[in-house]
């Protein structure tokens, strides 16, 4: 007979808080939004059956 192992029982799926939409307390002054220097690799695919990798590097932000 094999063993057997007890696990416990899932619990239900609960709600996540509305972190964003709540109000911040913190009362620190924020200027800018935004990422900054993100790198995403690139595959440049060239005739004829050659590719070159590179790197994309991007930054987004609103002041």
């Amino acid at each position: 007979m094999p063993p057997t192992t007890h696990e416990p029982a899932p619990s239900p799926p609960q709600a996540m808080p509305d972190v964003q939409g709540s109000a911040d307390t913190r009362r620190v002054a924020i200027d800018k939004v935004g990422v900054k220097d993100i790198r995403y690799p690139i595959s440049l695919h060239c005739p004829p059956r050659k590719s070159a990798d590179r790197q994309g590097d991007t930054s987004k932000g609103d002041a």
